[in-house]
């Protein structure tokens, strides 16, 4: 009997405590394979996609030679009717998105007339435009026939047209 009241009882889980510590853990190096690639905006290359991403295309041409990319379906900033969101396309950092939306409203404000429409714009400085907005940015050179700086003159357009119109609205409630 007395072997028996020596023993003690062990516990096989810790007590309950608001209190945990956990060990040092070992930093792991980040994989190769990510879900987000940042491509920069500035480069004269068109961005470099993963090899699970290019289409057989690309990946049997080694020369560096690149198909433009294709226009989505559908009108710019109208997803409910089956069109899509620029922003979302384009799939670009937020600062550079903001950046080259912001010097596209610029030179639109500078070249072109608000209260016309992008098709009713004259080629010249249309062409002008164009040309300015690939020079600084010349990722825009890697859209074919230059969709993403139309939509973007196009959000340009719009929205100077539509400040215009709230201005000149709340100048008439003044008066």
């Amino acid at each position: 009997m007395s072997q028996a009241s020596n023993r003690t009882v062990q516990r096989h889980f810790p007590p309950l405590v608001l209190h945990s510590s956990f060990g040092p853990e070992c930093l792991l190096s980040p994989t190769r394979l990510t879900l987000n690639t940042v491509f920069a905006a500035d480069v004269g290359k068109p961005p470099v996609l993963p090899p699970s991403v290019r289409s057989g295309n690309e990946a049997a041409n080694p020369s560096g030679s690149f198909d433009p990319i294709p226009k989505p379906k559908g009108d710019v900033c109208r997803p409910s009717r089956h069109g899509y969101t620029l922003s979302v396309v384009l799939n670009w950092p937020p600062h550079i998105y903001e950046e080259v939306e912001t010097y596209m409203q610029s030179i639109a404000l500078k070249h072109l007339d608000i209260r016309k429409h992008l098709r009713e714009q004259k080629d010249q400085k249309l062409s002008l435009v164009h040309t300015e907005a690939e020079t600084c940015f010349p990722i825009l050179s890697t859209y074919k026939d230059g969709w993403a700086t139309k939509d973007f003159l196009r959000i340009a357009l719009s929205t100077a047209k539509a400040q215009a119109q709230a201005a000149a609205n709340s100048d008439e409630e003044r008066d």
